[in-house]
């Protein structure tokens, strides 16, 4: 089904309707409760000029699952394309709704808050993501970087260790490696300069008796 949507899809790119529609009810045909599915029939449709086809697609997506932001957004659209604007509201906070509860759109909200050094909002983004779903390694390898930048070492490194293995990538985890190295020559300099009178923090010599990977 994934494969023939594809198909579809390049065909819409291609403005190859006959190519387009072909494959995507062959998709829907394989794998009719997929919400995707529906959302790109329905931008065909629209393509098209049959606005209430797309409309009754684009419907039958989001009836099959309300917390999907494309068929909300794509309803909105046509909406508002024509002019019925009460509708188109209406569909627009359902899809703010649904990008809210998305967890990708909470991460990419993170990281943009975080580049804007906006650490505390950007840990409220990323523990937003993962109570949603916590099986992506990004998720924990950003809310390392928050820890790490907020000088919080130990929660640091515990979400590297998430984050490495949940990740199934050797360079995602070559990463994670190298940055518990980072944390770890942080904290030996932290304890060094102790030895020259400054006191060491609790949370530091602590974390010098855990071992990571």
């Amino acid at each position: 089904a994934l494969l023939f949507s594809n198909k579809g899809v390049d065909g819409l790119k291609e403005d190859n309707f006959e190519k387009a529609f072909h494959y995507l009810k062959l998709a829907i045909s394989h794998f009719p409760n997929n919400p995707d599915m529906w959302v790109n029939l329905g931008a065909a449709y629209k393509a098209q000029g049959q606005r209430k086809l797309a409309e009754q697609s684009f419907l039958q997506a989001f009836n099959m699952r309300d917390r999907n932001n494309l068929a909300a957004s794509n309803l909105e659209r046509l909406y508002r394309a024509q002019g019925q604007n009460a509708k188109a509201n209406r569909f627009a906070k359902k899809a703010e709704r649904a990008r809210k509860r998305n967890p990708y759109y909470q991460y990419q909200v993170a990281l943009k808050q975080f580049s804007d050094s906006e650490y505390d909002q950007s840990l409220k983004s990323i523990r937003r993501a993962i109570r949603v779903y916590d099986e992506d390694h990004r998720f924990f390898g950003l809310r390392s970087k928050i820890h790490f930048v907020k000088k919080r070492y130990i929660p640091a490194l515990k979400d590297l260790e998430k984050a490495y293995i949940l990740s199934k990538e050797e360079s995602f985890r070559m990463e994670y490696q190298e940055r518990v190295k980072t944390i770890i020559a942080r904290v030996e300099a932290i304890a060094q300069n102790a030895e020259a009178g400054s006191p060491i923090p609790a949370e530091t010599v602590r974390l010098l008796d855990l071992d990571f990977f």
